[in-house]
């Protein structure tokens, strides 16, 4: 695992861009842990909009703010052709749509408990619920030391999935 100072990346923003386009070319996930109000989605934000000219290359998925709904962790009654009822997972067109370069999931060690699972897969095989992220798609993240507002410490196996950036 790769520990980068979240500090001393903040106020060098020339830094942090080559180190989140090193990260991007690797095709790791990452995590940029620091406390609230340092930054860190700005700095994500700025990182996306310098490389790939537009911040509408990124979708913002909060997992706090959007809840388990979004992230395709409750599944939805579906109906097929002869009218039969089954449970299927929505298609989340934000994920899968044309553009999309980065995701960026804010705040990812605020998420529930329940919604942990289904972030593994995203994290590890770019998967979410019947959806499959685009493999070109970089996935970075932010989060709180565990303990500050909602924030807890990552499942390890959610947390071995990323490089921190602390």
């Amino acid at each position: 695992m790769q520990f980068l100072r979240a500090s001393w990346l903040w106020t060098h923003p020339e830094h942090y861009n080559r180190t989140t386009g090193q990260i991007r070319r690797w095709g790791i996930p990452s995590i940029n842990i620091g406390p609230s109000g340092i930054g860190k989605s700005a700095a994500v934000r700025a990182a996306c909009d310098s490389l790939f000219g537009a911040q509408d290359a990124m979708e913002w998925c909060s997992p706090a703010a959007r809840g388990e709904g979004f992230f395709g962790a409750t599944p939805a009654i579906g109906q097929d052709v002869e009218g039969n009822q089954y449970l299927h997972f929505p298609p989340l067109r934000q994920l899968t749509r044309q553009g999309l370069r980065v995701l960026f999931l804010d705040e990812i060690n605020a998420a529930s408990a329940a919604l942990q699972p289904y972030l593994a897969g995203l994290l590890l095989d770019g998967v979410l619920g019947s959806n499959t992220v685009d493999p070109k798609v970089r996935i970075l993240s932010t989060g709180n030391p565990a303990g500050m507002g909602f924030s807890r410490p990552l499942p390890p196996q959610n947390a071995n999935r990323l490089v921190h950036v602390a």
